[in-house]
């Protein structure tokens, strides 16, 4: 059942997320939040609760929804590495947040895997809430 909640909500997002235009992060990232308008703005030393989902192409490269394993962190976007202090800034308990890195960039920082290929984006879908 909380796999199927998980899905419904990653669909829903993913439907959601076609009209949203994304925004350019300082880094050249690029970014787009979903907002559900409803949740209370994320401040400083509030704890998260995040779920992620990394693809390439067609293939799931991480997903904390199918193993089970959400990550936790204290909101603090001094500690967050860049992009993400530009892109927490302004959410709120409940938004999606989508993240596409180039793999160009990716590639020239040492880090892709052999079957990348450029130049296409890698994604990211997180899922945050307070707890």
């Amino acid at each position: 059942m909380k796999q199927f909640f998980y899905a419904a909500v990653f669909c829903v997002t993913a439907l959601a997320a076609c009209t949203t235009p994304f925004k350019k992060a300082s880094d050249g990232s690029e970014y787009k939040i979903i907002s559900n308008k409803s949740g209370a703005k994320v401040i400083k030393g509030d704890f998260m609760e995040m779920n992620s989902f990394a693809k390439y192409k067609d293939s799931t490269l991480a997903s904390s929804i199918e193993d089970g394993m959400p990550q936790y962190a204290e909101y603090d976007t001094t500690n967050f590495p860049i992009p993400f202090k530009e892109i927490f800034k302004e959410i709120h308990v409940g938004d999606s947040i989508v993240l596409r890195v180039s793999t160009d960039s990716i590639m020239a920082k040492g880090q892709a895997a052999t079957f990348i290929k450029r130049p296409v984006y890698l994604s990211e879908l997180y899922y945050c809430k307070s707890v």
